[in-house]
């Protein structure tokens, strides 16, 4: 009986003990979670501004040229630290689908896939820029721009050589969802850089990839202080504020 008596009260104790853990458990998966997506989304943002970083440093790219290509991807392993061919972290070069070949450089990570490219002439007909903080208020349309030589802005991640005629743009999005990271990342070298939350899973792997222009403002959406509607038709926030306007200086009293 004694015996009997000691077994049940080690199994009792020990279903406690599996109950404590698992609830210490479902308390700890979440904060592992989000912590595992925070850090793959950081990394991923910072390549994806060195691609475009690289990109401006040529000023001119031809996207059918395969050694321009390797020596952006050599650029951006080395500046992200990922020097190793066989490290999980390296960045590849890939082969874009037809609708894109002759138009941009792909390249694939572990978690994430990038998508190099310029804006297309159509779109900085419309719109050269997908924000110039300062010209309209919050709310406005902003005006049809035609086709410029492109000035990069104060919030740009790097200046543009003057003899750029288009600017280049940086896509990052997820190979797959399973790996927990979903948001899309969107780098422009003379604006602001953006991303949109991918609620609607609409870039997901080699099939669903985003196009030349997508992450631009649409011209038809109204435009606010946050976020934009792009060409898309998706919903993309800055990264970034807007640089502050500077307060108007009173002549006057300065004379005193």
């Amino acid at each position: 009986m004694g015996r009997l008596s000691l077994s049940k009260v080690n199994v009792g104790n020990l279903l406690v003990l599996l109950g404590v853990g698992w609830l210490g458990f479902s308390f700890w998966l979440p904060y592992a979670t989000a912590d595992r997506v925070f850090r793959i989304e950081d990394r991923t943002s910072e390549i994806a501004i060195q691609f475009t970083k690289a990109a401006v440093k040529m000023a001119e790219i031809d996207w059918k040229n395969e050694d321009v290509r390797d020596q952006i991807l050599a650029s951006v392993n080395k500046a992200s630290g990922h020097t190793n061919p066989d490290s999980s972290l390296y960045l590849h070069a890939a082969t874009p689908p037809p609708p894109l070949r002759g138009l941009c450089f792909l390249f694939e990570g572990k978690h994430y896939i990038y998508l190099l490219t310029n804006t297309p002439e159509k779109i900085l007909g419309i719109n050269a820029k997908i924000d110039k903080p300062g010209d309209e208020e919050p709310g406005k349309k902003p005006p049809v721009v035609p086709p410029p030589t492109v000035t990069p802005l104060v919030s740009s991640p790097v200046p543009l050589p003057e003899d750029t005629k288009f600017p280049f743009e940086t896509y990052a999005w997820p190979k797959e969802l399973q790996a927990g990271a979903r948001t899309v990342f969107f780098f422009p070298s003379d604006g602001r850089p953006a991303f949109t939350r991918n609620l609607t899973d609409r870039y997901v792997g080699m099939d669903r990839t985003p196009r030349p222009g997508d992450g631009r403002m649409d011209i038809e959406s109204e435009k606010h202080e946050n976020d934009y509607r792009g060409h898309d038709d998706e919903r993309w926030i800055y990264k970034t504020r807007a640089p502050a306007k500077k307060p108007a200086t009173d002549e006057k009293s300065k004379d005193g």
